[in-house]
């Protein structure tokens, strides 16, 4: 037994002798590339002799990894000439010991093309800097650690403060260029930092939303990474959060997106009303299509094969060429449903558009004289004050083609670049100088205008997009546009057709192009046989030839509606009686103990959040993501076995937010 003990211990201490150098001889390193200067992307990195990574570029990093203690001299190089140093940095590393390195800075021959707000006292010229007592876990199991590093070289010169929802104390203050912070710990979750200049905690450079609900046990870095101004920066990425985690893991923060403020003025409530529905609900099924003739009467396409196309009088009786099963082209006949949009053209003709045909309709009869195939099925056409007659593909919208009037082929072709992928009608004009584009790809966001001065090429040159208080104006899908004939402003057709049954958004939006402002006519109720709401969305206006009365049909409420100008609505919400701004109120009851109740008003629709955060940042609950109406709206906040505290929530609405605390006591 003494035996076997001896050579155990021998065993032992030869092993300590032949580990505890090797152990000691090596630090333990990590890497980030955070330079936001274009040129470093990407760069290789050696320490010494030795290539530690390879083809590094932008917001990523390495793992933990050893590196020879010592004083070690880290190269950046260009990847296609190793002899081309970028920079290089000598760095004393301790055995035993843990580092992160952050690359930032920009290269020494571009400095003169990225901004720097003091040159006299800020070093922007790349470099490593090393940071000691990195941690490659968390010290606390259950919770999530990480420091703040500052890699924004054309921020404010006194630096970024980071501020949890609702502090008015930083948590991390005046952090300089390249600087870093100490540990933060905090409990894993989602959490929302806003950065501010420091000693300026009045303007908000940003907010940004991270996700640490499944990491605890880790460690992190946040680096402040990018640059407030791109465009002055050549073009480089915009200034946000990343989350670089000990296994090399880059996470970026979500930026919470402040939107440009635009010119277009809301005037609230248009003058049309809606006063009621226009026959019985078989006439339109799937409607997709309208139009208006001489005689008033209301021609209405649709998509299904249940209705196809209809010619409807004013009163809701059905004219007497009504329906129309199908139409006739020499020897080829037609089924008239599967309707894409139609028109009145300047001679009075109904321009009827089904599937990948554009057909001419006689308005006596409505039968066809003529037609024009597309290469695939076509959005709603337009036509110009010379009678030509615009249109392009769902898919792509390109060629947009241009029909000749009196031939009825293609007097030409026009190609968008970068058009939006998928649309339901198209505008253009009455000079033809400008083209619209709907858009069915996005859920919210621009019309797009493009606009020429050959009439062969057309550039997208503006859109409409916000209004003048930053707040995003459509809110869903772009579907059709429609020309008013006495006041030539534009009504689009705004309708959440892949959700039909959240209406809060869908309406006409009325353009006035001479004044920039708009207006909105909301949209009735629709219900079915069964008494379910369900989607009242428009896809097409027109007008009565006095141009007093508009008429739209809705896709998914298979309904034909009227709006008449200075009527009174049947609706009991009219936008004209809504707050004339945003804001958020104080909870009631406060203090609190288990629920409260939190109200909040809206000028006019938006994107709203409303979320409620503990005192560290973190996001404790949602209680709105979603678009709302006008109004003032009241929402329950649940405690759910929260502990006693202060809470905060914030409203986020366009480019208002605010933010209000609370105080839960048990």
């Amino acid at each position: 037994m003494k035996t076997v003990a001896k050579k155990s211990s021998l065993i032992f201490l030869l092993m300590s002798l032949l580990t505890l150098p090797a152990l000691a001889q090596n630090a333990r390193v990590q890497f980030i590339h955070n330079s936001g200067d274009i040129d470093t992307r990407p760069i290789d990195l050696y320490v010494g002799d030795s290539l530690y990574v390879d083809q590094f570029t932008f917001r990523t990093a390495t793992a933990f990894v050893d590196v020879p203690s010592g004083d070690a001299p880290i190269i950046l190089t260009h990847p296609t000439n190793p002899d081309s140093i970028v920079a290089e940095v000598s760095v004393a590393f301790t055995g035993g010991s843990t580092y992160v390195c952050v690359i930032n800075g920009i290269l020494q021959v571009n400095l003169g093309r990225y901004e720097n707000p003091d040159p006299a006292n800020r070093d922007i010229l790349i470099s490593v800097f090393a940071v000691p007592n990195a941690r490659e876990a968390a010290s606390d199991p259950t919770k999530v650690e990480f420091f703040v590093n500052n890699g924004n070289t054309d921020g404010p010169l006194s630096g970024l403060d980071f501020f949890t929802v609702g502090s008015t104390t930083p948590f991390v203050d005046d952090l300089g260029y390249s600087q870093s912070s100490g540990y933060i710990s905090v409990d894993p979750g989602m959490y929302t930092y806003d950065v501010r200049p420091g000693n300026d905690s009045a303007t908000l450079v940003g907010s940004y939303e991270g996700d640490f609900t499944t990491d605890a046990g880790k460690s992190a870095v946040v680096l402040a990474s990018g640059f407030v101004t791109p465009a002055n920066n050549q073009g480089s990425q915009k200034l946000g959060l990343i989350a670089v985690f000990a296994d090399g893991t880059v996470e970026a923060f979500r930026t919470i997106e402040i939107l440009p403020i635009g010119k277009w003025k809301f005037t609230g409530a248009s003058p049309y009303a809606f006063t009621d529905f226009i026959g019985a609900d078989t006439l339109v099924s799937g409607g997709h299509g309208i139009a208006v003739d001489r005689r008033n009467r209301i021609w209405i396409g649709n998509f299904s094969t249940a209705a196809r196309l209809r010619v409807i009088n004013p009163d809701g009786t059905e004219d007497p060429i009504s329906p129309i099963q199908q139409v006739k082209v020499g020897t080829d006949s037609f089924a008239t449903n599967n309707c894409r949009g139609m028109v009145m053209d300047n001679d009075g003709n109904i321009v009827y558009a089904r599937a990948s045909r554009i057909f001419l309709l006689d308005p006596a009869t409505g039968q066809a004289t003529n037609q024009f195939i597309a290469t695939g099925s076509v959005v709603g056409p337009m036509v110009d004050r010379d009678g030509f007659i615009w249109t392009g593909l769902v898919v792509g919208f390109n060629p947009i083609s241009v029909i000749d009037p009196f031939t009825f082929t293609a007097s030409q072709q026009v190609i968008l670049q970068s058009p939006p992928g998928f649309g339901r009608g198209l505008g253009i004009t009455a000079d033809a100088t400008t083209i619209f584009t709907s858009d069915l790809g996005s859920n919210g966001g621009p019309l797009y205008l493009w606009t020429t001065t050959d009439f062969i090429n057309y550039a997208k040159t503006d859109s409409i997009y916000t209004n003048d208080q930053g707040e995003l104006i459509m809110r869903t899908n772009r579907q059709t546009m429609n020309w008013h004939p006495i006041d030539s402003t534009l009504w689009v057709s705004v309708d959440r057709a892949s959700t039909p049954v959240d209406n809060s958004a869908n309406g006409l939006y009325v353009f006035n192009f001479k004044t920039s402002e708009y207006s909105i006519v909301s949209m009735p109720e629709i219900v079915n046989s069964s008494g379910a709401v369900i989607g009242n969305g428009p896809r097409n206006v027109a007008f009565s030839v006095t141009g007093d009365t508009a008429y739209a049909v809705s896709f998914d409420g298979s309904r034909l509606m009227r709006f008449v100008k200075g009527a009174v609505s049947v609706d009991d919400k009219p936008i004209s009686s809504v707050p004339g701004k945003y804001e958020l109120f104080q909870n009631y009851p406060n203090p609190f103990n288990p629920n409260t109740t939190i109200a909040y008003s809206l000028s006019q629709f938006a994107i709203v959040k409303l979320k409620v955060y503990d005192n560290m940042g973190r996001e404790v609950k949602t209680l709105v993501n979603k678009v709302m109406p006008p109004g003032r709206h009241e929402v329950m906040f649940e405690t759910d076995g929260l502990a006693s505290g202060v809470y905060h929530y914030r409203l986020y609405a366009g480019k208002q937010v605010f933010t209000k605390s609370m105080m839960l006591l048990k």
